[in-house]
C-alpha cells in the first residue's frame, strides 16, 4: 500500500528531511511508501534495478519513540527487485504499546546493493 508523503504526520520530520534531500539529489529513484501495523508492503523497482533503503521507521502515537526498522527492511529487501512483507510487531519490536502502528520507508532504486 502507497500513501503520498503529505499525508505523514508533522512529526516525521525524518523521515522527510531523508525523502526531501532524496528527491532533491536523484528525484528519478526515491520512494515513500508507509503501511499500517498488520498490513503488506510492496516495494518495487524497475526492471534491472536494485531496492536500496535510505530510512525506516515504525511509530506509534506521538508521544512514543518510533522504532528503527532500517536494518531489518534493508536486510530483507537486499539485492532485490521487489520485495513483500507484514508489517507487525515481531519483525520492528512495540514502541508504543497499546497504540495503533505504522511503518514509514524511504527507498530508491540503484544497480548495486
Amino acid at each position: 500500500m502507497r500513501e503520498s508523503f503529505q499525508r505523514w504526520p508533522n512529526n516525521l520530520a525524518t523521515g522527510l528531511t531523508v525523502l526531501f534531500l532524496c528527491l532533491s539529489v536523484f528525484p528519478t529513484f526515491c520512494h515513500g511508501v508507509s503501511a499500517k501495523e498488520n498490513q503488506t508492503v510492496y516495494l518495487t523497482c524497475s526492471t534491472g534495478k536494485r531496492i536500496v533503503i535510505h530510512s525506516a521507521e515504525y511509530r506509534g502515537a506521538k508521544s512514543c519513540t518510533p522504532g528503527e526498522a532500517k536494518a531489518w527492511v534493508a536486510k530483507r529487501c537486499r539485492k532485490k527487485n521487489t520485495c513483500t512483507f507484514q508489517v507487525h510487531n515481531r519483525y520492528f519490536g512495540d514502541p508504543c504499546f497499546g497504540h495503533h502502528k505504522k511503518l514509514f520507508v524511504v527507498y530508491g532504486c540503484g544497480n548495486g546493493e
